[in-house]
């Protein structure tokens, strides 16, 4: 990938999804699948009231706000964003749940919470952009409750990435830091947690190029709401975001290019 340092990725990931074009084009949910499979996730974790819960890189609090408003779970978000906290502690407010869903700032890399604080920790479509993925899945771990679980939803990708797929907006865009199936099983089990469980959930890959392709030919017209030239922000012109956003359907279409959940346990002993 770029040369970037790790505090210069952070810095792009925290602007990049702090913008109105990518609000925009990935609405109140910056995860694929959406509500939809925060849900999915929350039942595969059987949360419940009473359940402690931290969500990793939490954006303006779509997931959050989900699993508290669907079980009554105690849900704890984290960002270095301060634009997007403000976002969820706003819509936290209006959906009623502020009560169940507090927000802070905070890295993944450097959790400021005691040891067994929490029963479950989530993290949707973020684990891929993390500059040090074993240090944030540790801090996970330690956070956690022995016999509490770890759920994770992330981009899959199966084979070798074209060389102007590792760019910082590849990285931002949860593209080029993101692993196959198998990486993903490792780096969780090399953390420490056993019994883990993969579930296919690619359509959310196909419905996110959909929204995509939808930008890309409101083009213009996107450059003149938001005053923004695209070609210098994404470092494409359209014609080669169309030619990306092709090659990417027929990487979905191959099953090189997916999305999936994972669900990981801390041993109670250990």
């Amino acid at each position: 990938m770029t040369g970037e340092d790790p505090e210069t990725l952070k810095a792009c990931c925290t602007s990049f999804y702090e913008s109105d074009i990518v609000r925009r084009v990935l609405g109140d949910s910056f995860h694929p699948g959406g509500e939809r499979l925060t849900l999915r996730l929350g039942n595969v974790l059987e949360l419940g009231p009473g359940t402690r819960v931290l969500d990793v890189a939490c954006g303006s609090g779509g997931t959050s706000i989900g699993l508290a408003k669907g079980f009554g779970c105690s849900v704890t978000g984290i960002d270095l964003g301060s634009a997007n906290l403000e976002r969820a502690k706003l819509r936290a407010e209006k959906e009623g749940v502020s009560h169940l869903a507090e927000f802070l700032a905070m890295d993944a890399e450097a959790l400021e919470m005691d040891d067994g604080t929490f029963d479950v920790v989530v993290s949707e479509c973020a684990l891929c952009t993390f500059t040090d993925q074993p240090r944030a899945l540790a801090e996970a771990y330690r956070v956690l409750r022995p016999g509490g679980l770890i759920g994770i939803t992330d981009v899959i990708v199966e084979r070798e990435l074209p060389s102007r797929a590792r760019t910082v907006l590849f990285h931002v865009a949860c593209i080029s830091g993101a692993m196959p199936v198998r990486g993903y099983r490792d780096a969780i089990e090399d953390a420490g947690f056993v019994d883990l469980v993969h579930e296919d959930h690619s359509y959310a890959i196909g419905e996110l190029v959909d929204k995509a392709e939808r930008m890309v030919m409101g083009w213009r017209f996107a450059e003149q709401m938001y005053g923004v030239d695209l070609e210098a922000w994404t470092g494409m012109s359209q014609e080669e975001a169309k030619e990306l956003l092709a090659g990417a359907r027929k990487w979905v279409e191959r099953g090189d290019l997916g999305y999936g959940l994972f669900i990981g346990t801390r041993p109670r002993k250990g």
